[in-house]
């Protein structure tokens, strides 16, 4: 099942896809154990599979990225008439631990876990793997774990070397404020990049400020912007390492009544509507919906036909796409992301 999101269906054929849902038969029962094997269906009905349920383990979920990943899940599991049981883990670590030991009492059939990594969630994972649930890492990237059935994540080193390296080619001379988080393995790979292509620069851009935010408290950004600011006027750059810290960042900014240009990830509606308003420069954005639809789809094959987790499926999908979006016109759609999945599960799993 490999192709390239370069073969996405147009907008007409995708709209034909986004049908209200009809199931082959309408039975709930066992849908907490797991084990229910009634057959439903989306669409037009030509679709076919056990019903599942998953768990969805968000590190943060009210972050805009996140969301548009929880959003992706939550799409995917309607159509495919399967429950999604979400846990917001809020930043919080011991949220997520207790959210993942109530997954597998429900006895879901998969667990999707959202930009974490596997250390502060050990005794969790552990005891999916002894109840043979598989756990599937999504979305932001994570180090290598043997606790995970595959990890289907983003190059975050990548991501950040991609926006210091704009700032270096664009900004010559920038004095760049740092706005920094080691909540995950996502920050801190993120700051690498970024700091390897300052560093790179030759002293064409520097780092004058640099502090970590509590990603557990987004709105903590504004203070410390705002000391940043305050302390060092001459900053005419931001990078603000979580899309969660972009909006506070940009409070602070105007109140003080700096022109720095703020730079953030992700092409988020919230981070379009602010480039729209000018009070953002720019994002780094990867197509990172991709990645709970490719978990999804190679969950389906391994449950169907007990098809291996394909490592590099997100390759064979095309890709994430990383790039830097200046404009409020330029965001991946989710639904053509989507749309050739949907057409290969019309005639892998069809109705009989």
């Amino acid at each position: 099942m490999k192709f390239s999101l370069a073969k996405a269906l147009s907008g007409a054929a995708v709209a034909a896809l986004v049908l209200p849902l009809a199931a082959c038969s309408s039975s709930d029962s066992g849908a907490q154990s797991g084990t229910d094997t009634t057959a439903s269906a989306s669409v037009d009905s030509s679709i076919c599979v056990d019903k599942k349920t998953v768990g969805y383990v968000d590190i943060y979920n009210a972050s805009p990225i996140e969301k548009v990943m929880s959003d992706a899940a939550n799409q995917i599991t309607d159509t495919l008439g399967w429950d999604l049981k979400l846990v917001d883990g809020a930043g919080d670590f011991a949220k997520m631990q207790t959210g993942i030991q109530n997954l597998i009492s429900q006895k879901v059939d998969l667990i999707l876990l959202a930009s974490s990594d596997a250390a502060p969630l050990r005794e969790g994972l552990q005891a999916a793997k002894e109840a043979n649930i598989p756990v599937i890492e999504i979305g932001g990237g994570t180090t290598a774990s043997d606790l995970f059935a595959a990890q289907y994540a983003e190059d975050e080193v990548e991501l950040g070397r991609t926006m210091g390296q704009y700032i270096v080619d664009n900004y010559d001379g920038a004095k760049i404020a740092d706005l920094a988080t080691s909540l995950n393995y996502s920050g801190t790979a993120r700051e690498k990049g970024f700091q390897e292509a300052v560093s790179d620069s030759d002293g064409a851009v520097e780092v004058v400020a640099n502090q970590q935010v509590d990603s557990a408290d987004p709105n903590s950004a504004s203070k410390i912007m705002t000391d940043m600011l305050t302390a060092n006027p001459q900053i005419d750059a931001v990078w603000a390492t979580f899309d969660s810290m972009a909006a506070s960042a940009a409070a602070s900014i105007r109140q003080k009544g700096s022109d720095a240009k703020l730079f953030t990830t992700f092409a988020t509606p919230s981070n379009l509507e602010m480039i729209d308003k000018g009070e953002l420069t720019g994002v780094v954005d990867s197509n990172l919906a991709l990645t709970p639809i490719v978990a999804l789809d190679q969950f389906l094959a391994y449950t169907t036909n007990d098809t291996p987790f394909d490592p590099n499926a997100i390759e064979a999908a095309g890709g994430l796409g990383y790039r830097v979006v200046t404009t409020a016109d330029k965001s991946f759609d989710t639904t053509e992301t989507l749309a050739p999945f949907l057409e290969n599960w019309k005639t892998e799993y069809a109705c009989k």
